[in-house]
């Protein structure tokens, strides 16, 4: 017996070329892992009129070739200020000044958000640019008297038995309730 026969394969023209093509492509293609992360991811504050208040950032890159872009979006973003507004590589500490104004344009729950993005403005060719942001929220008062209520628990009881009634509620307005 002869096990030394050569193996056959019949395919037609576009069948190879497809399949050189194919081993072409993945070839050249650079796999590449980049992360980017931003801490904190999300701080609470109530509005104060004129409060100023900063916070600091840590940028977490992992494994990104880019430099960083930081700028503000959002509401009340008019109002910030960074002391550095591109991170270069192994610059990863920059800090956000935030001063609100005397009086905010909408009341309820307003988001800031303080971004990071690559900066492939010096990357010729197509790409994608990975992006993250951090969150602040800033609870404006409504105006007058506004009251939410967070829970409301009845308990199971029989007839002629005291109920102890639980409810919490939390004021969102300007004026006291």
């Amino acid at each position: 017996k002869n096990y030394n026969k050569r193996l056959k394969i019949k395919m037609s023209k576009k069948e190879g070329l497809f399949l050189t093509l194919l081993f072409l492509i993945i070839l050249q293609s650079n796999l590449v892992f980049a992360g980017l992360g931003i801490v904190p991811g999300r701080i609470y504050t109530d509005f104060k009129p004129g409060e100023k208040f900063l916070v600091n950032f840590q940028a977490l890159e992992l494994g990104s070739p880019y430099e960083l872009d930081v700028f503000a979006e959002g509401d009340f973003a008019e109002y910030v200020r960074f002391d550095k507004t591109h991170l270069g590589k192994g610059d990863y500490f920059f800090t956000a000044y935030i001063d609100l104004p005397m009086e905010a344009k909408k009341p309820g729950e307003n988001i800031l958000s303080i971004q990071i993005l690559e900066d492939t403005s010096r990357t010729p060719g197509i790409g994608a640019r990975i992006g993250v942001g951090a969150r602040v929220y800033i609870r404006v008062p409504y105006p007058g008297k506004y009251i939410e209520l967070n829970s409301f628990d009845i308990p199971d009881t029989n007839t002629g038995e005291d109920i102890n009634i639980t409810i919490n509620a939390k004021n969102f307005g300007s004026a006291p309730v």
